[in-house]
């Protein structure tokens, strides 16, 4: 495992200034060194999660950003959020203090929240997001209806085949439990289950189970892409055993 996580760390090295390290005990693994911006710190994990065996992630990666002013990255921020097609029309409040992006306002599902982080993080000089902005559904929907919408999403995503997730929406909260195969599928169920009208997701009831993957998908196709890659520009990896 630790060997396949050296070929993905090579996937955020983007700048000769990005350094890596990966160690992994009983199937936890930390991310240590530097990296120059918030999203690909982010990706790290991201990747880092898709690898079966993966119990947990730890990133205690350093970041190390362009030196900006607050009020240029405000700016920034603002202009990224407004110019984006899918964030346009929310109704966001932004504010930069020490490189930190502090986002109020209001915003129609959970899904539309986290876009907002996702947009605001890849801007040069964030060093971190805090995400207050609160999620107020413009309409009700019954919790019936909210249900079945997320257990049809769930089966009818390719990355939960095989899968086991029963889906229990109470008040606006859906409530998830199960089977999945990674970390990486566990945070695709919670994002299909941020449909419109979802106050908030509990994942707390899905657990890990690498062994349901035994002979499906051993590599994601995004893992093959992102090793092929680093593979052909600066990674010198040793043959694997």
């Amino acid at each position: 495992m630790a060997q396949w996580l050296h070929r993905l760390s090579c996937g955020f090295t983007y700048s000769t200034s990005n350094e890596m390290d990966v160690t992994v005990s009983e199937g936890v693994v930390t991310l240590s060194g530097r990296i120059n911006s918030l999203r690909g710190r982010q990706r790290a994990t991201e990747a880092t999660k898709l690898l079966r065996g993966v119990r947990s992630v730890i990133n205690q990666m350093v970041l190390l950003p362009p030196h900006r002013k607050d009020d240029l990255l405000t700016l920034d921020v603002e202009h990224a959020l407004t110019q984006n097609s899918a964030t346009e029309s929310y109704q966001i409040i932004a504010a930069v203090k020490d490189g930190i992006a502090h986002l109020g306002g209001t915003v129609d599902s959970h899904a539309e929240r986290r876009l907002a982080e996702f947009v605001t993080a890849g801007v040069a000089g964030i060093v971190e997001v805090d995400n207050r902005i609160d999620v107020e559904p413009k309409q009700h929907r019954p919790d019936k209806e909210l249900a079945a919408d997320i257990r049809g999403l769930i089966a009818a995503s390719p990355m939960l085949e095989d899968t086991t997730v029963d889906v229990v929406v109470s008040e606006g909260t859906a409530v998830l439990n199960g089977v999945v195969g990674t970390l990486a599928e566990r945070d695709t169920a919670e994002e299909l289950a941020s449909v419109s009208g979802i106050r908030s997701v509990d994942v707390r009831g899905l657990k890990i189970d690498p062994s349901i993957r035994d002979g499906v998908r051993r590599r994601s196709p995004t893992v093959r892409r992102t090793i092929g890659r680093n593979d052909r520009r600066r990674c010198a990896i040793d043959s694997e055993a």
